[in-house]
């Protein structure tokens, strides 16, 4: 049982640092492997997939400013600027929890719903979401995970960060597996059952005879369609 749990967290590890990346290549659209935690050194280390730099933007005033920054103006430039280079609209927004109640606070985006001196400090989840839908953008979604990575949590996204996706969201990429020696030497896999997540067991046959669990992958997410993503910096300039 205890082998198994070890083989469990090893791999829930490994899953965890390639979601990282993945939320890395979503967010700047490169991923730089030079990057803590991940060993490698030398020159020409930055994989840039080559979004657009219209694609990503930064607020005009910080959102977090809920008296004189505009989200609904934001987004509708962004959803402006996506639609014109490929030729449709976004399909959905990820964002973090903190972001949406940015927007939940804003007086531009209140003014809109209610009207008066009395009107409530914030708008529920769902006026937020009928406000935006009578703008025809589109819903929101929000991401707030986190992992642990190297004994420390990390965001998936950065937490003021906006994302636009496609509406197909398998079209603006996907994450690619490779083959490691583990799995090709230690377990003799070949073919499609080669490529993943391996794990594996060795037995040393000294005193006292030891059992090591190993885990390993080689995996990298592509962003082969960059374009179809469009990213908020909300923290203003």
């Amino acid at each position: 049982e205890a082998v198994y749990n070890d083989v469990r967290t090893l791999i829930q590890s490994v899953l965890a640092r390639i979601e990282v990346t993945r939320g890395e290549a979503l967010v700047n659209g490169t991923i730089d492997f030079s990057g803590a935690g991940r060993g490698l050194t030398g020159s020409n280390l930055l994989m840039d997939f080559g979004r657009a730099v219209g694609h990503s933007v930064t607020s005009s005033v910080d959102w977090s400013t809920v008296a004189t920054a505009d989200p609904l103006a934001d987004l509708q430039s962004a959803i402006a600027t996506y639609s014109d280079t490929n030729g449709f609209g976004p399909g959905g927004i990820l964002t973090s929890s903190l972001v949406v109640g940015e927007m939940l606070q804003n007086a531009n985006m209140r003014s809109l719903v209610f009207s008066g001196s009395g009107s409530p400090t914030r708008l529920s989840r769902a006026q937020l979401d009928g406000l935006l839908a009578d703008f025809e953008i589109p819903p929101i979604t929000i991401n707030d995970s986190k992992v642990s990575v190297g004994g420390a949590s990390q965001r998936v996204l950065a937490q003021d960060t906006v994302v636009l996706t496609p509406p197909n969201t398998g079209a603006a990429g996907a994450t690619v597996w490779g083959v490691t020696l583990e799995a090709q030497e230690n377990l003799g896999l070949v073919g499609s059952a080669a490529p993943g997540v391996v794990a594996f067991i060795e037995r040393t046959d000294r005193t006292p005879i030891q059992y090591h669990t190993a885990v390993s992958a080689r995996a990298v997410p592509i962003l082969g369609n960059p374009d179809l993503t469009f990213v908020i910096d909300t923290t203003g300039p």
